[in-house]
């Protein structure tokens, strides 16, 4: 710990003190006074133009060790362990930073950037005739984990470093996004690194990827085929061999699913994203025992897609008491364009309350209405569609307002969704049930339940 502590205060009185070497040409220098206590050794972390240490511009940070505090090795070399500028160990952590820009790393050589013909070259590896534009390019990438300095016992001044480092600054270099089989870019971004886009609560976050409006992204790839996905490499961008960036402008291809598509995972996945246009892909059976089943679905015409992958919706219980709905059921209505398919309907009630006041409305288990054009494949529901006495004496529910009342959907039920389980009951006031029978189309005689 003696060590630490000491390393910590030298740095943050280099600091402190370098500033006023110009103007105080008579004073001793910190230099002499560190040399006379045995700091001889000492290790300069050099910013470079344009950046600053804790919002200090022009400074240098200079760590400095008496080689008495270290051992040697079998060498006969003193191993010193080097600590970041910004490091917490510190007491007073110095940051560098340079706006725009990212830090590579700290490197302990650093040349003058020229291509193979000795032209100057900038720091995104164009050529320049500004001196004042020519970049670095730099080598041996210090490792603070596993490096150690290793100096001999030899005539040191801490004034003179062992050891130099030197920041490397990236530059924001641009990112450019064709979808498959474009020729033009749809977006680019201007960033220094670059975030890859992940599914968050069953939503595609993008990230620093632009999006396309009307689809969800699925892929990113190196090549225009699309035949090499993009890594994380790729999309760093940066060579820290050298600590420079590999290309100005990296080129990013990307494949897209029309519609906007969530993953489910969890409940409230689906809950939390619910959309009458919204396309779900279920990952886990989705079980509503106590919970609501969404509003959105009663009461509107779906025209997305649930894909269920062979996984069960079970538990839903729905109680309609609207008035002024023409569509009633688990799902209000299920447009044209709409997709459910392969999925499990389990142990679903729908109860009809109070019927409609408006004329021609249907009704039914999984729903008032399906589009003929609306795709059905693979689906198979168990439940029971339980009608209130009162609904029907009071007129809510009554063939004089055309209404329509149907087992599973109140109309015509496509042939994929299997409902061989379903039963209808009519429920007297004091909740006691009596099955009821319907036709052959599915269809339940309203005047019937009267009787």
């Amino acid at each position: 710990m003696k060590k630490l502590i000491i390393r910590i205060i030298v740095a943050a009185l280099a600091v402190a003190t370098l500033s006023c070497l110009a103007s105080c040409s008579t004073w001793t220098t910190p230099y002499d006074r560190l040399d006379k206590d045995g700091y001889t050794v000492s290790v300069k972390f050099d910013v470079g133009e344009g950046a600053t240490f804790a919002n200090v511009a022009n400074v240098s940070i200079v760590d400095v060790f008496n080689m008495e505090d270290f051992e040697i090795n079998s060498s006969g070399e003193y191993e010193i362990p080097i600590i970041k500028p910004d490091d917490k160990a510190r007491e007073n952590a110095f940051t560098p930073a340079r706006s725009g820009y990212i830090l590579a790393g700290w490197y302990t050589e650093r040349t003058l950037r020229t291509d193979s013909n000795g032209n100057m070259l900038d720091e995104y590896g164009s050529i320049t005739t500004d001196p004042a534009k020519q970049g670095y390019i730099y080598n041996n990438l210090w490792d603070f984990e596993s490096d150690t300095l290793k100096v001999t016992a030899s005539d040191f001044t801490s004034s003179e470093p062992a050891l130099t480092l030197y920041a490397a600054w990236i530059p924001k270099f641009t990112y450019q996004f064709y979808e498959q089989g474009a020729s033009e870019p749809y977006g680019s971004v201007e960033k220094t690194n670059l975030s890859f886009p992940e599914w968050r609560n069953g939503k595609m976050d993008l990230n620093d990827f632009p999006g396309i409006s009307g689809k969800t992204f699925q892929n990113a790839y190196i090549d225009e085929a699309c035949t090499l996905p993009v890594t994380a490499e790729y999309l760093d961008g940066v060579d820290y061999e050298h600590g420079v960036i590999k290309n100005p402008v990296t080129n990013i291809y990307t494949t897209w699913r029309e519609g906007t598509w969530y993953k489910i995972e969890t409940l409230k996945d689906f809950t939390s994203n619910i959309s009458v246009v919204g396309n779900y892909e279920l990952l886990c059976d989705l079980d509503f025992q106590g919970k609501t089943w969404p509003k959105a679905l009663q009461r509107a015409a779906f025209s997305g897609s649930i894909i269920g992958n062979g996984h069960k919706i079970s538990n839903i219980t729905v109680t309609q008491t609207d008035l002024d709905w023409t569509k009633y059921g688990v799902f209000g209505a299920i447009e044209s364009g709409a997709k459910i398919s392969d999925v499990v309907f389990e142990n679903i009630t729908f109860r009809i309350q109070n019927g409609s006041r408006v004329q021609g409305s249907a009704f039914g288990l999984f729903a008032g209405a399906i589009s003929s054009e609306a795709t059905i494949q693979n689906v198979s529901l168990s439940g029971s569609l339980e009608i209130m006495q009162s609904a029907v004496e009071d007129g809510m529910l009554s063939v004089s307002k055309n209404h329509t009342l149907g087992l599973v959907v109140g109309g015509e039920t496509p042939a994929a969704l299997s409902s061989a389980s379903v039963k209808c009951y009519l429920v007297k006031a004091d909740n006691t049930k009596t099955e009821v029978a319907a036709g052959a189309s599915g269809i339940v005689d309203i005047n019937g339940l009267k009787q």
